[in-house]
């Protein structure tokens, strides 16, 4: 597997949308409370807002930033190109935070004194604009939405300070600058922590992702029925899987008399009954280590020892097979299942397992003598009346005594000149 970076994650794509989404409603919320303080508080003789500023000022602005917070949402709805989209987001918070200071700097014009603007309810609008900023999940735009505040709130303290005269009826610490500089900082430092918070956000997710798409890689070469424990070794080990001998355990499994009985029977019952039959004996193969290399129409192949090895690999292969087949006659005993009789082949011995395929397609695959004389002992299961028959090397292998089973002596089977030993395990 390449170890190169994942490419940008839709997950930062979406933030984008939830960030325009959430700006909207904030402003559409202002906007009618703008309206409530501006034309309904004062027909109860209720003012809040100073009788010389004209409402359509900041009415007029927050309907501005509306309109653009709802155009770019519907851009990034439409599928914007995915370079643009860090851009229109910074446009997006060069204005947003330009439209605050611009509105308090024309408030400054009918208040007196113009300082007072820094400390009104506005002048904190810096701090949740740095926070939706984080909403994106990009540093550069939460860094730039909080040196903008700064700069900004830092000029206007400079222009403002100024021009306003003390008063008795204001504390004196209102035309201190240090309080202004002390809070041009404290937006500084927000930025810091919000853009260390993305960055780090942006590092775990793409950590996780890298993580899930090894896993799904490891799934799409070895199957969905590959055990957990599997690939977690597998994502251990680095995920890097390529062809290489091992000794592994190997299990063939058929329903006898599935075909015919197929013939007679609709479709959707066939399905149906191979549904019912691989939802008990797959879990018992993943449950001992081995993967379903491949699904035989009626019937499966298992490897166990590829591509995670283990010391009891053809222990594991026996196990498996007599587990099958005590689970299918406990289930046709409780009625759970359709009378059910299968035959499997068991063997241990040499392959060699890796990535088979084109560049675009591979599938994980085991080859070798092994592997037909697995298959064989399948077919002589049906022949010789056996529900498991295995070789005497995977029976030895396992641990196993030969005189704790029934032992068929040896044949010859077709395209080995070798003999092969029998063992009636069921």
């Amino acid at each position: 597997m390449s170890g190169s970076e994942p490419a940008p994650l839709n997950e930062f794509d979406s933030s984008l949308e939830l960030r325009s989404r959430a700006m909207a409603w904030v402003i559409g919320t202002l906007v009618v409370a703008l309206v409530f303080l501006v034309w309904i508080l004062p027909r109860f003789g209720i003012r809040l807002l100073p009788g010389n500023l004209p409402s359509w000022a900041p009415l007029g602005m927050l309907l501005l930033l509306w309109v653009l917070e709802v155009r770019v949402l519907a851009l990034l709805r439409r599928g914007a190109k995915a370079a643009a989209r860090p851009g229109l987001e910074l446009l997006v918070s060069v204005t947003e935070v330009t439209a605050v200071s611009g509105v308090l700097a024309l408030a400054a014009g009918y208040v007196e004194p113009p300082v007072v603007v820094l400390f009104s309810p506005g002048a904190w609008l810096y701090f949740p604009l740095i926070g939706v900023a984080t909403l994106t999940l990009r540093p550069m735009i939460v860094a730039t939405t909080g040196i903008l505040s700064a700069v900004q709130y830092a000029l206007l303290a400079w222009w403002l300070v100024p021009r306003s005269i003390p008063g008795s009826d204001l504390p004196q610490v209102f035309f201190s600058p240090g309080l202004h500089i002390d809070k041009a900082i404290v937006l500084l430092a927000t930025t810091a922590v919000g853009a260390a918070v993305c960055w780090d956000l942006r590092r775990r997710m793409k950590r996780v992702v890298r993580a899930a798409r090894e896993r799904q890689h490891i799934i799409d070469l070895f199957g969905q029925q590959t055990a957990p424990e599997v690939v977690d070794a597998l994502l251990d080990s680095g995920g890097e899987v390529v062809p290489e001998r091992r000794e592994v355990g190997i299990l063939f499994l058929d329903i006898r008399g599935f075909t015919g009985e197929a013939e007679r029977t609709p479709p959707e019952e066939v399905v149906a009954r191979l549904d019912a039959f691989f939802e008990r004996v797959i879990p018992k193969v993943t449950e001992n280590g081995g993967i379903v290399h491949q699904l035989l129409g009626d019937g499966l192949m298992a490897i166990f020892g590829a591509p995670v090895a283990h010391e009891d690999d053809a222990r594991r292969a026996l196990r498996t097979a007599i587990e099958i087949a005590d689970l299918l006659e406990n289930s046709v005993a409780a009625g759970q299942l359709r009378p059910t009789e299968v035959v499997m082949g068991v063997h241990f011995g040499e392959v060699v397992a890796g990535p088979v395929g084109s560049r675009d397609h591979k599938e994980y695959k085991v080859t070798g003598d092994a592997v037909n004389v697995a298959a064989r002992l399948e077919t002589l299961a049906k022949e010789r009346g056996a529900t498991i028959l295995s070789s005497r090397r995977a029976v030895e292998a396992a641990g196993y005594g030969v005189e704790a089973f029934e032992d068929l002596g040896c044949v010859t089977i077709r395209g080995r000149a070798a003999e092969l030993g029998l063992v009636k395990v069921r």
